[in-house]
């Protein structure tokens, strides 16, 4: 009986305990997407912009982050995309990746470079995206 006691309290005390653990809080970086040709983007266009992971030349880039924005206006378009910074590794690298489609979902403007940030002195605010078209 007291064995069974001691295990229930010290079994409730384990689940409070567990309880009061927090997790970290989300990062955030944001920036602003824009691109050079005089041109308005199409009714319905969808704005995808990811955080990913691309230490590894020999594996897909993971994605730590997203945010799908249908801005109803023009560039220049904010964005602001949370994720967990402790998967963040300081000799990593990551980078943002941008894309912007029409309501059919064709390609018109994308990203062409690496848009390095977080790690090794990179930015996490203010980062500007500078897309291509495609079309």
């Amino acid at each position: 009986m007291r064995t069974s006691i001691v295990f229930l309290l010290g079994t409730t005390l384990l689940l409070l305990l567990s309880g009061c653990a927090q997790a970290a809080p989300a990062a955030t970086i944001r920036g602003q997407i824009t691109y050079l040709q005089r041109i308005a983007l199409p009714e319905g266009a969808v704005v995808t912009v990811q955080l990913v992971d691309i230490s590894r030349a020999d594996a897909a880039a993971v994605v730590l982050g997203e945010q799908v924005i249908t801005p109803g206006t023009q560039v220049p378009i904010p964005f602001s995309i949370s994720y967990d910074p402790t998967v963040i590794q300081d000799n990593l690298n990551y980078a943002l990746q941008a894309s912007i489609r029409d309501a059919q979902g064709q390609l018109w403007f994308t990203t062409t470079m690496a848009h390095f940030v977080i790690t090794r002195g990179n930015p996490s605010d203010h980062v500007e995206l500078l897309l291509e078209m495609v079309r």
